[in-house]
């Protein structure tokens, strides 16, 4: 049995060709020449596809799109419009319309829009029915912390995910997780069920990126023996990845330009426009603004991937974080190598938060990973870190320092501490702050190591060296 197709619309002429295209493709069309005719043959027909121009003699577009989605919300709808609309297009996306076509339009171009989004939406229908999720599919559950600056970049992706943005640009050191964003962008919208599609342009040689993006047809050049579709194309409905955007070769930057804005392509060798609904993510460890202004980097592309962006921040302003994820990808590791009773030592800790971590949350990853592997172990000390790591940590610095000089641990503590309470001018608060122990321990120290301040009563505290 064939897709229906209605056909709204105003003007005989559009009606008719409208009409016969369809038919020739194997639709069976009904057509109405204004809103309340479309309504009953709605109502009568029960339509799959709706095709109904904005601007209508007896009403509005908008009001007959109302009306056919509370008739029967799973209808497709397509609304033509007129240069100008563009306020009508935006209102009609809100209200529920699936895609709109711009006069003047091409019949075979609408003819394909029919097709694809009726197809898009049988997808979407089936695989939310069936509970679908992709076996590599990342959420928001993937992305891992709980300092104010990741719960941040969450709080972001669902407003994006909310908005509908068509195109986003994702920046941030390398390792801060820019694919995983770009993944949770896809698998916590609409398009979960369509592909996620990857292109490193960093990896592609200049020469055949369009090639890769756009697809060629058989025979453009030697090794071309059948028609190949670019990646672009097997993206359409879901989510185009562009990651190391910012190695993007100066004249693609312009191709890619041009499809961003417009969503249409034509393969290498290719005589037709195709078009395809696809959200654009770039990501990028590069700084744009400067390589535009050098003129490396095109302003206007930059311009058109700015539009909504996210910066990452990197695993040293989540300070808090390390010692959480440490674990959590210890856990992971140690359950996949049966060693699910490892854990990390507060010395081990130590060391982890005191690094600098140029990697950030990949390279802790793979630093934990490391150790569940090749370490037979209940608890991770020191010792099991790299000497990168464990050179870095204050707990080493003071091991350094007791080697060299010949001290005890508690020389060095009390040598620290005297040292500490020096610079802040007797105040015990601020030198407990900076010491990371409470006021109470230092005085207890103090008292232990025989400095004169450990010996003043708290009644005369506050006036002999104390706090003000």
């Amino acid at each position: 049995m064939s897709d229906r197709v209605l056909v709204i619309d105003d003007e005989l002429g559009v009606r008719r060709t409208l009409r016969r295209a369809l038919e020739e493709e194997g639709f069976s069309v009904e057509t109405a020449g204004s809103g309340r005719k479309g309504i009953r043959c709605a109502e009568e027909e029960r339509p799959h596809v709706a095709v109904v121009d904005l601007k209508l003699g007896d009403t509005s577009g908008l009001e007959v799109l109302r009306d056919l989605k509370r008739l029967q919300p799973s209808m497709v709808t397509i609304m033509i419009s007129a240069y100008g609309e563009v306020q009508d297009v935006v209102q009609a996306m809100k209200i529920g319309a699936d895609d709109y076509v711009q006069k003047p339009y091409d019949l075979d171009e609408m003819v394909r829009c029919v097709r694809q989004t009726l197809r898009a939406s049988r997808m979407r229908e089936e695989y939310r029915s069936a509970g679908w999720r992709a076996p590599d599919a990342v959420g928001l559950d993937q992305i891992l912390g709980r300092t104010e600056p990741i719960e941040a970049v969450r709080a972001t992706i669902r407003k994006i995910v909310r908005s509908g943005a068509q195109t986003v640009l994702v920046q941030g050191d390398t390792g801060t997780g820019k694919e995983l964003v770009a993944r949770a962008l896809h698998y916590e919208s609409d398009r979960a069920a369509f592909p996620f599609v990857k292109l490193n342009c960093s990896a592609i040689p200049d020469s055949l990126f369009e090639s890769e993006l756009f697809g060629h047809e058989r025979g453009t050049f030697t090794d071309a023996q059948e028609t190949r579709k670019g990646l672009a194309e097997i993206a359409d409905g879901g989510t185009l990845f562009l990651d190391e955007i910012g190695d993007c070769g100066f004249a693609n930057q312009a191709k890619l330009l041009t499809f961003i804005e417009e969503r249409r392509f034509r393969r290498l060798g290719g005589r037709e426009d195709l078009a395809v609904d696809v959200r654009i993510v770039a990501a990028t460890n590069k700084d744009l603004d400067a390589a535009s202004e050098s003129g490396e980097f095109r302003k206007d592309l930059l311009h058109r991937l700015k539009v909504i962006g996210i910066m990452l921040p990197s695993l040293r302003e989540r300070e808090g974080d390390i010692a959480y994820l440490a674990a959590r990808f210890v856990e992971e590791f140690g359950e996949r190598a049966d060693k699910a009773e490892m854990s990390l030592s507060d010395e081990a800790i130590e060391c982890l938060e005191s690094y600098g971590w140029p990697g950030n949350v990949r390279e802790l990853r793979n630093a934990m990973e490391r150790i569940v592997l090749l370490e037979d172990c209940q608890l991770i000390l020191p010792d099991h870190l790299s000497q990168k790591i464990r050179g870095s940590s204050t707990l080493s610095r003071v091991r350094g320092l007791m080697s060299r000089t010949g001290l005890a641990l508690a020389e060095v503590e009390r040598e620290h501490i005297f040292r500490v309470l020096e610079e802040t001018d007797g105040n015990r608060t601020r030198a407990s702050e900076i010491l990371g122990i409470t006021r109470q321990t230092l005085i207890n120290k103090l008292k232990m190591y025989g400095h004169p301040s450990g010996t003043v009563s708290e009644k005369d505290s506050n006036v002999a060296i104390d706090e003000a």
